[in-house]
């Protein structure tokens, strides 16, 4: 007897409200490279930040955060408009202020990773001319991002986080 199964197609807010009934942490990846960017994802993560809310989140971790923007914005509840880079961009913009209009606490991780890592004798600062190591590419987004947030001390362990990861999207 052959069985078919149809395929389920689940909304991003589905797939959201599955993701943090089994984590704390989930990572939504944004295509961006330079000033390029694509929009669609930050649109995606403004649609899903009521579901996110509903399962209990309240921080958001931004790569393009720096330490100081996210204070001011934590600290005054609005997006400054004299953001630089990514900051600067409308849809960043609406993105960042629909968080913090629901009350959610933005969490600043943008770091060198090289230096990080240095600093933890995990990786060398000066450039590697090995043939093939100096070929290889590490994921620098997601190597912090997992680093930053796993190492972050929140008052209660039972805290989720949405993270936003970025980076290049070069062929």
């Amino acid at each position: 007897m052959n069985i078919r199964h149809e395929p389920v197609w689940l909304s991003p807010e589905q797939i959201v409200e599955i993701a943090f009934a089994q984590a704390r942490v989930v990572l939504l990846n944004e295509a961006r490279n330079g000033p390029r960017r694509c929009i669609r994802t930050r649109q995606l993560g403004l649609s899903i930040l009521p579901t996110a809310y509903q399962m209990g989140v309240r921080h958001l971790a931004m790569e393009a955060l720096y330490p100081e923007f996210a204070e001011q914005c934590n600290r005054t509840r609005h997006v400054p408009l004299d953001g630089r880079g990514y900051l600067a961009q409308p849809e960043m913009q609406t993105l960042i202020q629909a968080a913090l209009d629901s009350g959610w606490t933005l969490l600043a991780y943008e770091a060198d990773p090289r230096k990080w890592l240095a600093a933890r004798k995990l990786f060398a600062t000066q450039p590697c001319t090995h043939p093939t190591r100096a070929s290889r590419s590490i994921n620098w987004p997601v190597l912090l991002a997992k680093v930053r947030v796993s190492n972050r001390v929140f008052p209660d362990p039972r805290e989720r986080v949405m993270l936003t990861l970025g980076g290049s999207r070069r062929k």
